[in-house]
């Protein structure tokens, strides 16, 4: 390839001076897309969100401990828990609550305890 030669150079240069100016939209739209070229290199941060189901765990298995006669809410507590707790170990950090789906395994398991309990308490005194 043969270098460009000076004349041809200041040619260019001139033809480049002599063009009208953008208008401002389209400079506008040309600095967007420079920047959207720049940023198309740069690592993508996202902010984690919480696990839905691990909150309504902590939930079901309060409700299953203040019933402790139906230890059907405490069991399904206790499975939300699980379940979240799995999602969240699976998502590579795009889910948070695993404390709330620890309390869910936690208040379900207690509860499912008091539940079946008191089912026997309450079936044995009949």
């Amino acid at each position: 390839m043969e270098p460009i030669s000076r004349p041809t150079v200041q040619l260019v240069e001139l033809i480049a001076s002599a063009a009208p100016a953008p208008s401002p939209a389209v400079a506008a739209a040309q600095q967007a897309a420079a920047v959207a070229a720049a940023r198309a290199h740069e690592p993508v941060v996202f902010k984690p969100i919480d696990e839905v189901m691990a909150t309504r765990s902590v939930i079901v298995s309060g409700i299953g401990i203040v019933l402790c006669l139906f230890p059907v809410l405490s069991l399904a507590g206790l499975i939300m828990g699980f379940l979240a707790q799995r999602r969240i170990q699976r998502s590579n950090g795009a889910l948070t609550g695993r404390g709330s789906a620890r309390w869910g395994i936690l208040l379900g398991a207690v509860g499912l305890v008091l539940g079946v309990t008191a089912d026997m308490v309450f079936l044995l005194r009949r």
